[in-house]
């Protein structure tokens, strides 16, 4: 699994142009933004970068040249995981650092714990989002997944059209949300992590499910 790492950090960091247009945007989006947004916004751009390798290995017949190789499938999908996870949080501790440093120069105060709360909870949000494009692209491949992602967002958008326009929906959601509020810090981390590996495992085992299936 070492060598799959080396695979698709070569991919993804082999171009310069795009590294420094990537740096650009970013330091650009810290000055033009107020708040954190840009913690969320380099997470993602990583994340996407590491999904990107997929396409990169089913190109010419890579994927059949992968799994001659002394690589099973289940380290394929393990390492996609791993590497996605690694690359989100690289791009969320990026994109704290960006934020700090623009916010010193433009002489704004920064909680640094509420930061740092946030730029961890950003993380695990956009894992969970890049786990589930991972199982997406294993299963319908790379360019039905495109169009099966414009659906699960086009989804998102309506559910969130109804929270707003549906009346005592939104007031519901709010109070179910306010009982975990209510919970102690530590208990309501310990809440948050528990789901978070519960579903990332279950997407980890669809997405291997997906690989075993394919023929190559």
């Amino acid at each position: 699994m070492k060598g799959l790492f080396i695979k698709d950090l070569y991919l993804n960091f082999s171009n310069r142009r795009n590294l420094l247009l990537f740096l650009f945007m970013s330091i650009f989006m810290a000055f033009a933004m107020d708040g954190a947004f840009i913690i969320g916004y380099t997470g993602m751009l990583l994340g996407i970068l590491a999904i990107g390798t997929i396409s990169y290995d089913s190109n010419d017949n890579g994927m059949s040249f992968l799994m001659c190789l002394p690589v099973s499938r289940n380290d394929y999908v393990k390492e996609k995981f791993l590497y996605s996870f690694a690359m989100e949080t690289m791009g969320c501790l990026l994109g704290l650092v960006i934020y700090f440093l623009a916010s010193a120069v433009k002489g704004a105060s920064v909680d640094l714990i509420s930061q740092l709360s946030f730029g961890a909870s950003f993380a695990l949000i956009i894992s969970l989002m890049m786990s589930l494009m991972i199982f997406i692209e294993l299963k319908y491949g790379v360019e039905k997944s495109r169009t099966a992602m414009l659906l699960i967002y086009g989804i998102a958008f309506i559910l969130v059209f109804a929270v707003k326009r549906i009346q005592g929906l939104q007031s519901g959601l709010i109070a179910f949300g306010n009982i975990f509020l209510r919970m102690p810090a530590i208990a309501l981390a310990a809440a948050i992590l528990i789901m978070y590996l519960l579903i990332a495992f279950v997407l980890y085992c669809l997405s291997l499910r997906a690989m075993e299936k394919k023929e190559f």
